[in-house]
């Protein structure tokens, strides 16, 4: 599998599909995604051929096209608690960016939730599931526009329920790692006390 590549420079109007639009002319892409850390936006792009992503570094790495200094580069390997960290800093950017919505009428689709809020900022996705819905903008700003006007906000004359995501989320998996961890340490120890009584009883033998 070929090294991903680091981007940034691009304006956070950039979704991974005009990035991949862009990229892609440098070969054929496997992934492109799209990332906030500490407000900064950066992307991780992967070709199916790693060359590619060397003559994207070449063709783009401190040019100006369209008006975007570009920083092109290796995408450098993090250790766990980066990647702990990045996870977790992505997670809590989706929940400040995403509304929840429920009581609309049955014959709501995707379509029509992204006409009803899209006038208040770019919409990066829509996920119903049964009669609940979950809608994601591009920037956290613009979903706390829409849960401001949710008392307005109606669906064929049904007034719907706008709400923030809570991150409850988070906190489960915070816990559960912690909960991992001191599984992995009491296993850890255990190994280490087995090791070192069959190494003194070895000795003892010899």
């Amino acid at each position: 599998m070929s090294a991903p590549i680091y981007i940034r420079g691009f304006p956070d109007t950039y979704t991974a599909k005009d990035l991949k639009n862009i990229f892609k002319v440098y070969g054929r892409i496997r992934k492109c995604q799209v990332f906030s850390d500490n407000a900064k936006l950066y992307s991780i792009v992967r070709y199916y051929n790693p060359d590619n992503g060397v003559k994207a570094i070449e063709g783009l790495n401190t040019q100006l096209v369209d008006g975007i200094t570009w920083f092109v580069a290796i995408c450098e390997k993090k250790n766990n608690s980066d990647i702990h960290r990045i996870k977790y800093s992505r997670k809590v950017e989706n929940y400040k960016k995403t509304i929840f919505v429920k009581d609309f009428p049955p014959e709501c689709n995707e379509e029509m939730l992204r006409e009803i809020f899209q006038k208040y900022g770019r919409i990066g996705s829509v996920k119903i599931n049964q009669n609940t819905a979950y809608v994601t903008f591009t920037q956290a700003f613009e979903a706390k526009a829409a849960i401001k006007e949710k008392n307005l906000i109606s669906i064929n004359g049904n007034k719907v329920y706008v709400s923030k995501l809570y991150r409850k989320e988070i906190i489960t998996s915070l816990i559960a790692r912690k909960k991992y961890r001191k599984i992995d340490k009491k296993l850890t120890e255990k190994r280490e006390k087995l090791t070192n009584k069959m190494f003194a009883k070895y000795q003892n033998n010899t």
